[in-house]
């Protein structure tokens, strides 16, 4: 199972003191919690940030200068790193909650999750200056400059022997709107635009309802419900619309409520993002899966029932679902939010019935089960072995 996740980093000097830590940003100050400075071209923000580290550099097994992103290194976590990555962001809020990557005890950037759990493959890029990229992965690996450019020697060599990507292929504003259509009947929506910071502080003003402000912004991408009766909206633009070339812009904000309220905002900018293509046409899978009609941006969003509710089915001919399929699922339900939602899911629901027949872990956990309802974290347990990689689906 494949997790990638981008981790944008802005790298200045680098020293053997402290050279890498991941940790949690978080909203409230409180016993440890350290707020530090974010500084992203001329601007500077505080960000509080949990002492706890989720993975330091001891928990990388592979940093290699990306072939792809001259000012990148690509990273891969050993099985101990991988399993402290999924434990921390399984329960994180996609699009809401940041992770802080610090360098020398400096923040150096604090991008937004936006898809749950990370797994053992990340990025750190924004390495500008000369020979940044090659001198970070031998702090990171102990390793020589001579080791490095072996290692990539090797790679470009086998980076010969495939095939060439295809170019890029962008929707069209026709295309555009069908698929803004089809995320509706889920209830996920985007702003169809940029919009820059100065605009955000002319249209939102104190004292706002939520009313008014998705009557501008249209409804947000998610909702979180805080138990003193706050609210967080989040907005955000579509993948589709972001620029073509790489530019500092605001991709997404968040509105703040109390009693219905707006009591603050705040955004997120990035220049490392840019507009997302047209998936590459794969070859069609086994399964006929038949989407429940739901509201993502609804703060009483279930996504254990919207799982459930899932009609899986095998078209006709096919006897089994593909691996790919199959993995589809693991990934889905391990990514499953462990927050308010009920701790238990239906064994027999399609998606579960499908994974019981190629996991035999799952199949002994519902035979055992008293109402039918197997506990999300023994779920869990079964399909970590498959997450990490150490078994392999039958």
């Amino acid at each position: 199972m494949k997790f990638t996740a981008l981790i944008f980093l802005f790298l200045t000097h680098l020293s053997t003191a402290e050279i890498l830590r991941l940790s949690k940003v978080v909203e409230k100050p409180g016993e440890g919690i350290t707020e530090m400075e974010l500084t992203q071209g001329e601007e500077t923000q505080a960000i509080l940030v949990e002492d706890k580290a989720i993975l330091t550099e001891t928990d990388i097994a592979v940093a290699m200068p990306s072939l792809q992103q001259e000012d990148a290194v690509d990273i891969t976590l050993t099985p101990e790193g991988t399993e402290k990555m999924i434990a921390a962001t399984t329960p994180m809020r996609p699009a809401i909650d940041r992770i802080a990557i610090i360098l020398n005890g400096r923040i150096k950037s604090a991008p937004v999750v936006q898809s749950v759990p990370l797994g053992k493959r990340f990025v750190i890029s924004g390495l500008d200056e000369k020979n940044e990229p090659k001198r970070l992965a031998g702090l990171l690996t102990g390793k020589s400059d001579e080791e490095i450019d072996k290692e990539i020697t090797n790679q470009e060599e086998r980076l010969k022997s495939l095939p060439p990507r295809p170019e890029p292929v962008f929707y069209t504003e026709e295309e555009y709107q069908e698929l803004s259509k089809q995320r509706e009947h889920i209830g996920l929506y985007y702003m169809d635009r940029l919009y820059a910071e100065e605009q955000l502080d002319q249209l939102l003003s104190p004292g706002m309802t939520r009313k008014e402000v998705v009557a501008i912004f249209g409804k947000p991408n998610s909702v979180s419900q805080m138990n003193d009766g706050k609210q967080t909206l989040t907005f955000e633009t579509a993948p589709e619309k972001l620029p073509l070339e790489k530019e500092m812009r605001m991709l997404s904000f968040t509105a703040h409520f109390k009693a219905n309220r707006l009591t603050r905002w705040g955004s997120y900018k990035s220049g490392e993002r840019t507009r997302e293509p047209k998936p590459i046409p794969s070859k069609p899978g086994n399964l006929i899966i038949k989407t429940p009609r739901a509201d993502m941006s609804s703060p009483d969003f279930d996504f254990i029932s919207f799982f459930e509710n899932h009609e899986i089915s095998l078209k006709p001919g096919e006897t089994e679902p593909t691996k790919g399929e199959i993995l589809s699922l693991v990934g889905w339900i391990w990514s499953i939010s462990q927050g308010e939602n009920p701790q238990s899911i239906d064994n027999q629901c399609d998606a579960m019935k499908i994974l019981m027949q190629h996991i035999p872990e799952l199949q002994v956990l519902s035979e055992e089960s008293k109402d039918g309802r197997i506990p999300l974290t023994e779920v869990e347990e079964a399909l970590k072995p498959y997450v990490l990689g150490d078994k392999t689906l039958n």
